[in-house]
């Protein structure tokens, strides 16, 4: 019988890679705003984490049963009995590289438990880290900023539990998911004060549907204040500008020119004159327009 290697908190550090695990610790963050290699006191985690996961039971993120499920309990830290997942779904290097690379790995089947608690975690992020891309039933992906460098784990929870607000109940296509990562990244390092420490507002957008993932560099430093925020603000009114706006603010980010932008800008001002904007759509654009013409630079 093969050697088991058992995952717990104190070397799970290790595993991190692995993508059943990094996503265990985004629900960590998500919930508690630490890394499972930060958790000192176990019992003092399990009540912020079921603090969390009772209150997306009451806002009806989660059904009552879903959730009664994934709460923590102190044995679930000490039980050690999940396998990893037989058909490699944990291993992101055997998803990411050719079929055959993944041939080495299932030697290693059997070989890797993981504590019950990082199951619970898994199935947390997987219900909640989820948007919607289209119209279809099972048109929804795993989404999540990882801001820990840019943000540390404490401000990673505050922009994912923003991001995935914003996004509920909304279709975001892939354009539109990028520049908003890229707008919050931006006005969250701005508001922590963090661009002289880091340099810049960068992060990754890490995206998974079924079989595959994708892990994208985000640079918000490339889109002044000003910017982020029209393009949140336009995200929220549930503007049908905002697709548009998402394009055009990713010609900016490469190329610098934001001409593209405002031609939208002017469109809208159009609109506006003859009252055809929402009221959150006015308001985004005004604030736009007051920057320009006052010539204030927020970057």
């Amino acid at each position: 019988m093969p050697y088991k290697v058992e995952i717990r908190l104190n070397n799970v550090g290790r595993y991190l890679n692995l993508l059943c695990l990094y996503k265990a610790n985004l629900a960590a963050v998500l919930a508690a705003g630490i890394q499972l290699t930060e958790v000192a006191d176990v019992d003092y985690f399990i009540e912020i984490y079921n603090g969390w996961v009772e209150k997306l039971v009451k806002e009806k993120q989660l059904a009552k049963e879903k959730g009664k499920s994934l709460l923590l309990q102190p044995e679930d830290f000490q039980a050690c009995g999940v396998p990893l997942s037989s058909s490699l779904s944990c291993m992101v290097e055997a998803r990411e590289s050719a079929r055959n690379f993944a041939s080495p790995f299932k030697e290693l089947r059997g070989m890797f438990c993981m504590a019950n608690a990082f199951n619970k975690m898994i199935k947390l992020a997987d219900a909640t880290l989820k948007v919607k891309t289209g119209t279809g039933r099972k048109s929804y992906i795993f989404a999540a900023v990882d801001a820990l460098d840019a943000l540390g784990s404490s401000g990673t929870m505050k922009i994912n539990r923003d991001f995935h607000k914003i996004v509920r109940n909304r279709v975001l296509n892939f354009t539109q998911l990028y520049v908003l990562a890229a707008s919050l990244t931006q006005l969250y390092v701005l508001a922590a004060s963090l661009t002289a420490i880091y340099g810049s507002a960068e992060a990754k957008l890490f995206m998974q549907a079924g079989k595959f993932y994708s892990s994208i560099a985000v640079n918000g430093g490339a889109l002044p204040r000003r910017y982020a925020e029209f393009y949140v603000e336009l995200v929220k009114a549930n503007s049908r500008y905002a697709e548009a706006a998402a394009s055009s603010l990713l010609t900016y980010i490469n190329t610098g020119d934001p001409a593209k932008l405002y031609e939208i800008v002017r469109n809208m001002t159009y609109a506006m004159n003859r009252k055809k904007l929402k009221s959150g759509e006015a308001e985004a654009l005004r604030v736009l327009l007051e920057h320009e013409a006052g010539g204030r630079e927020s970057s």
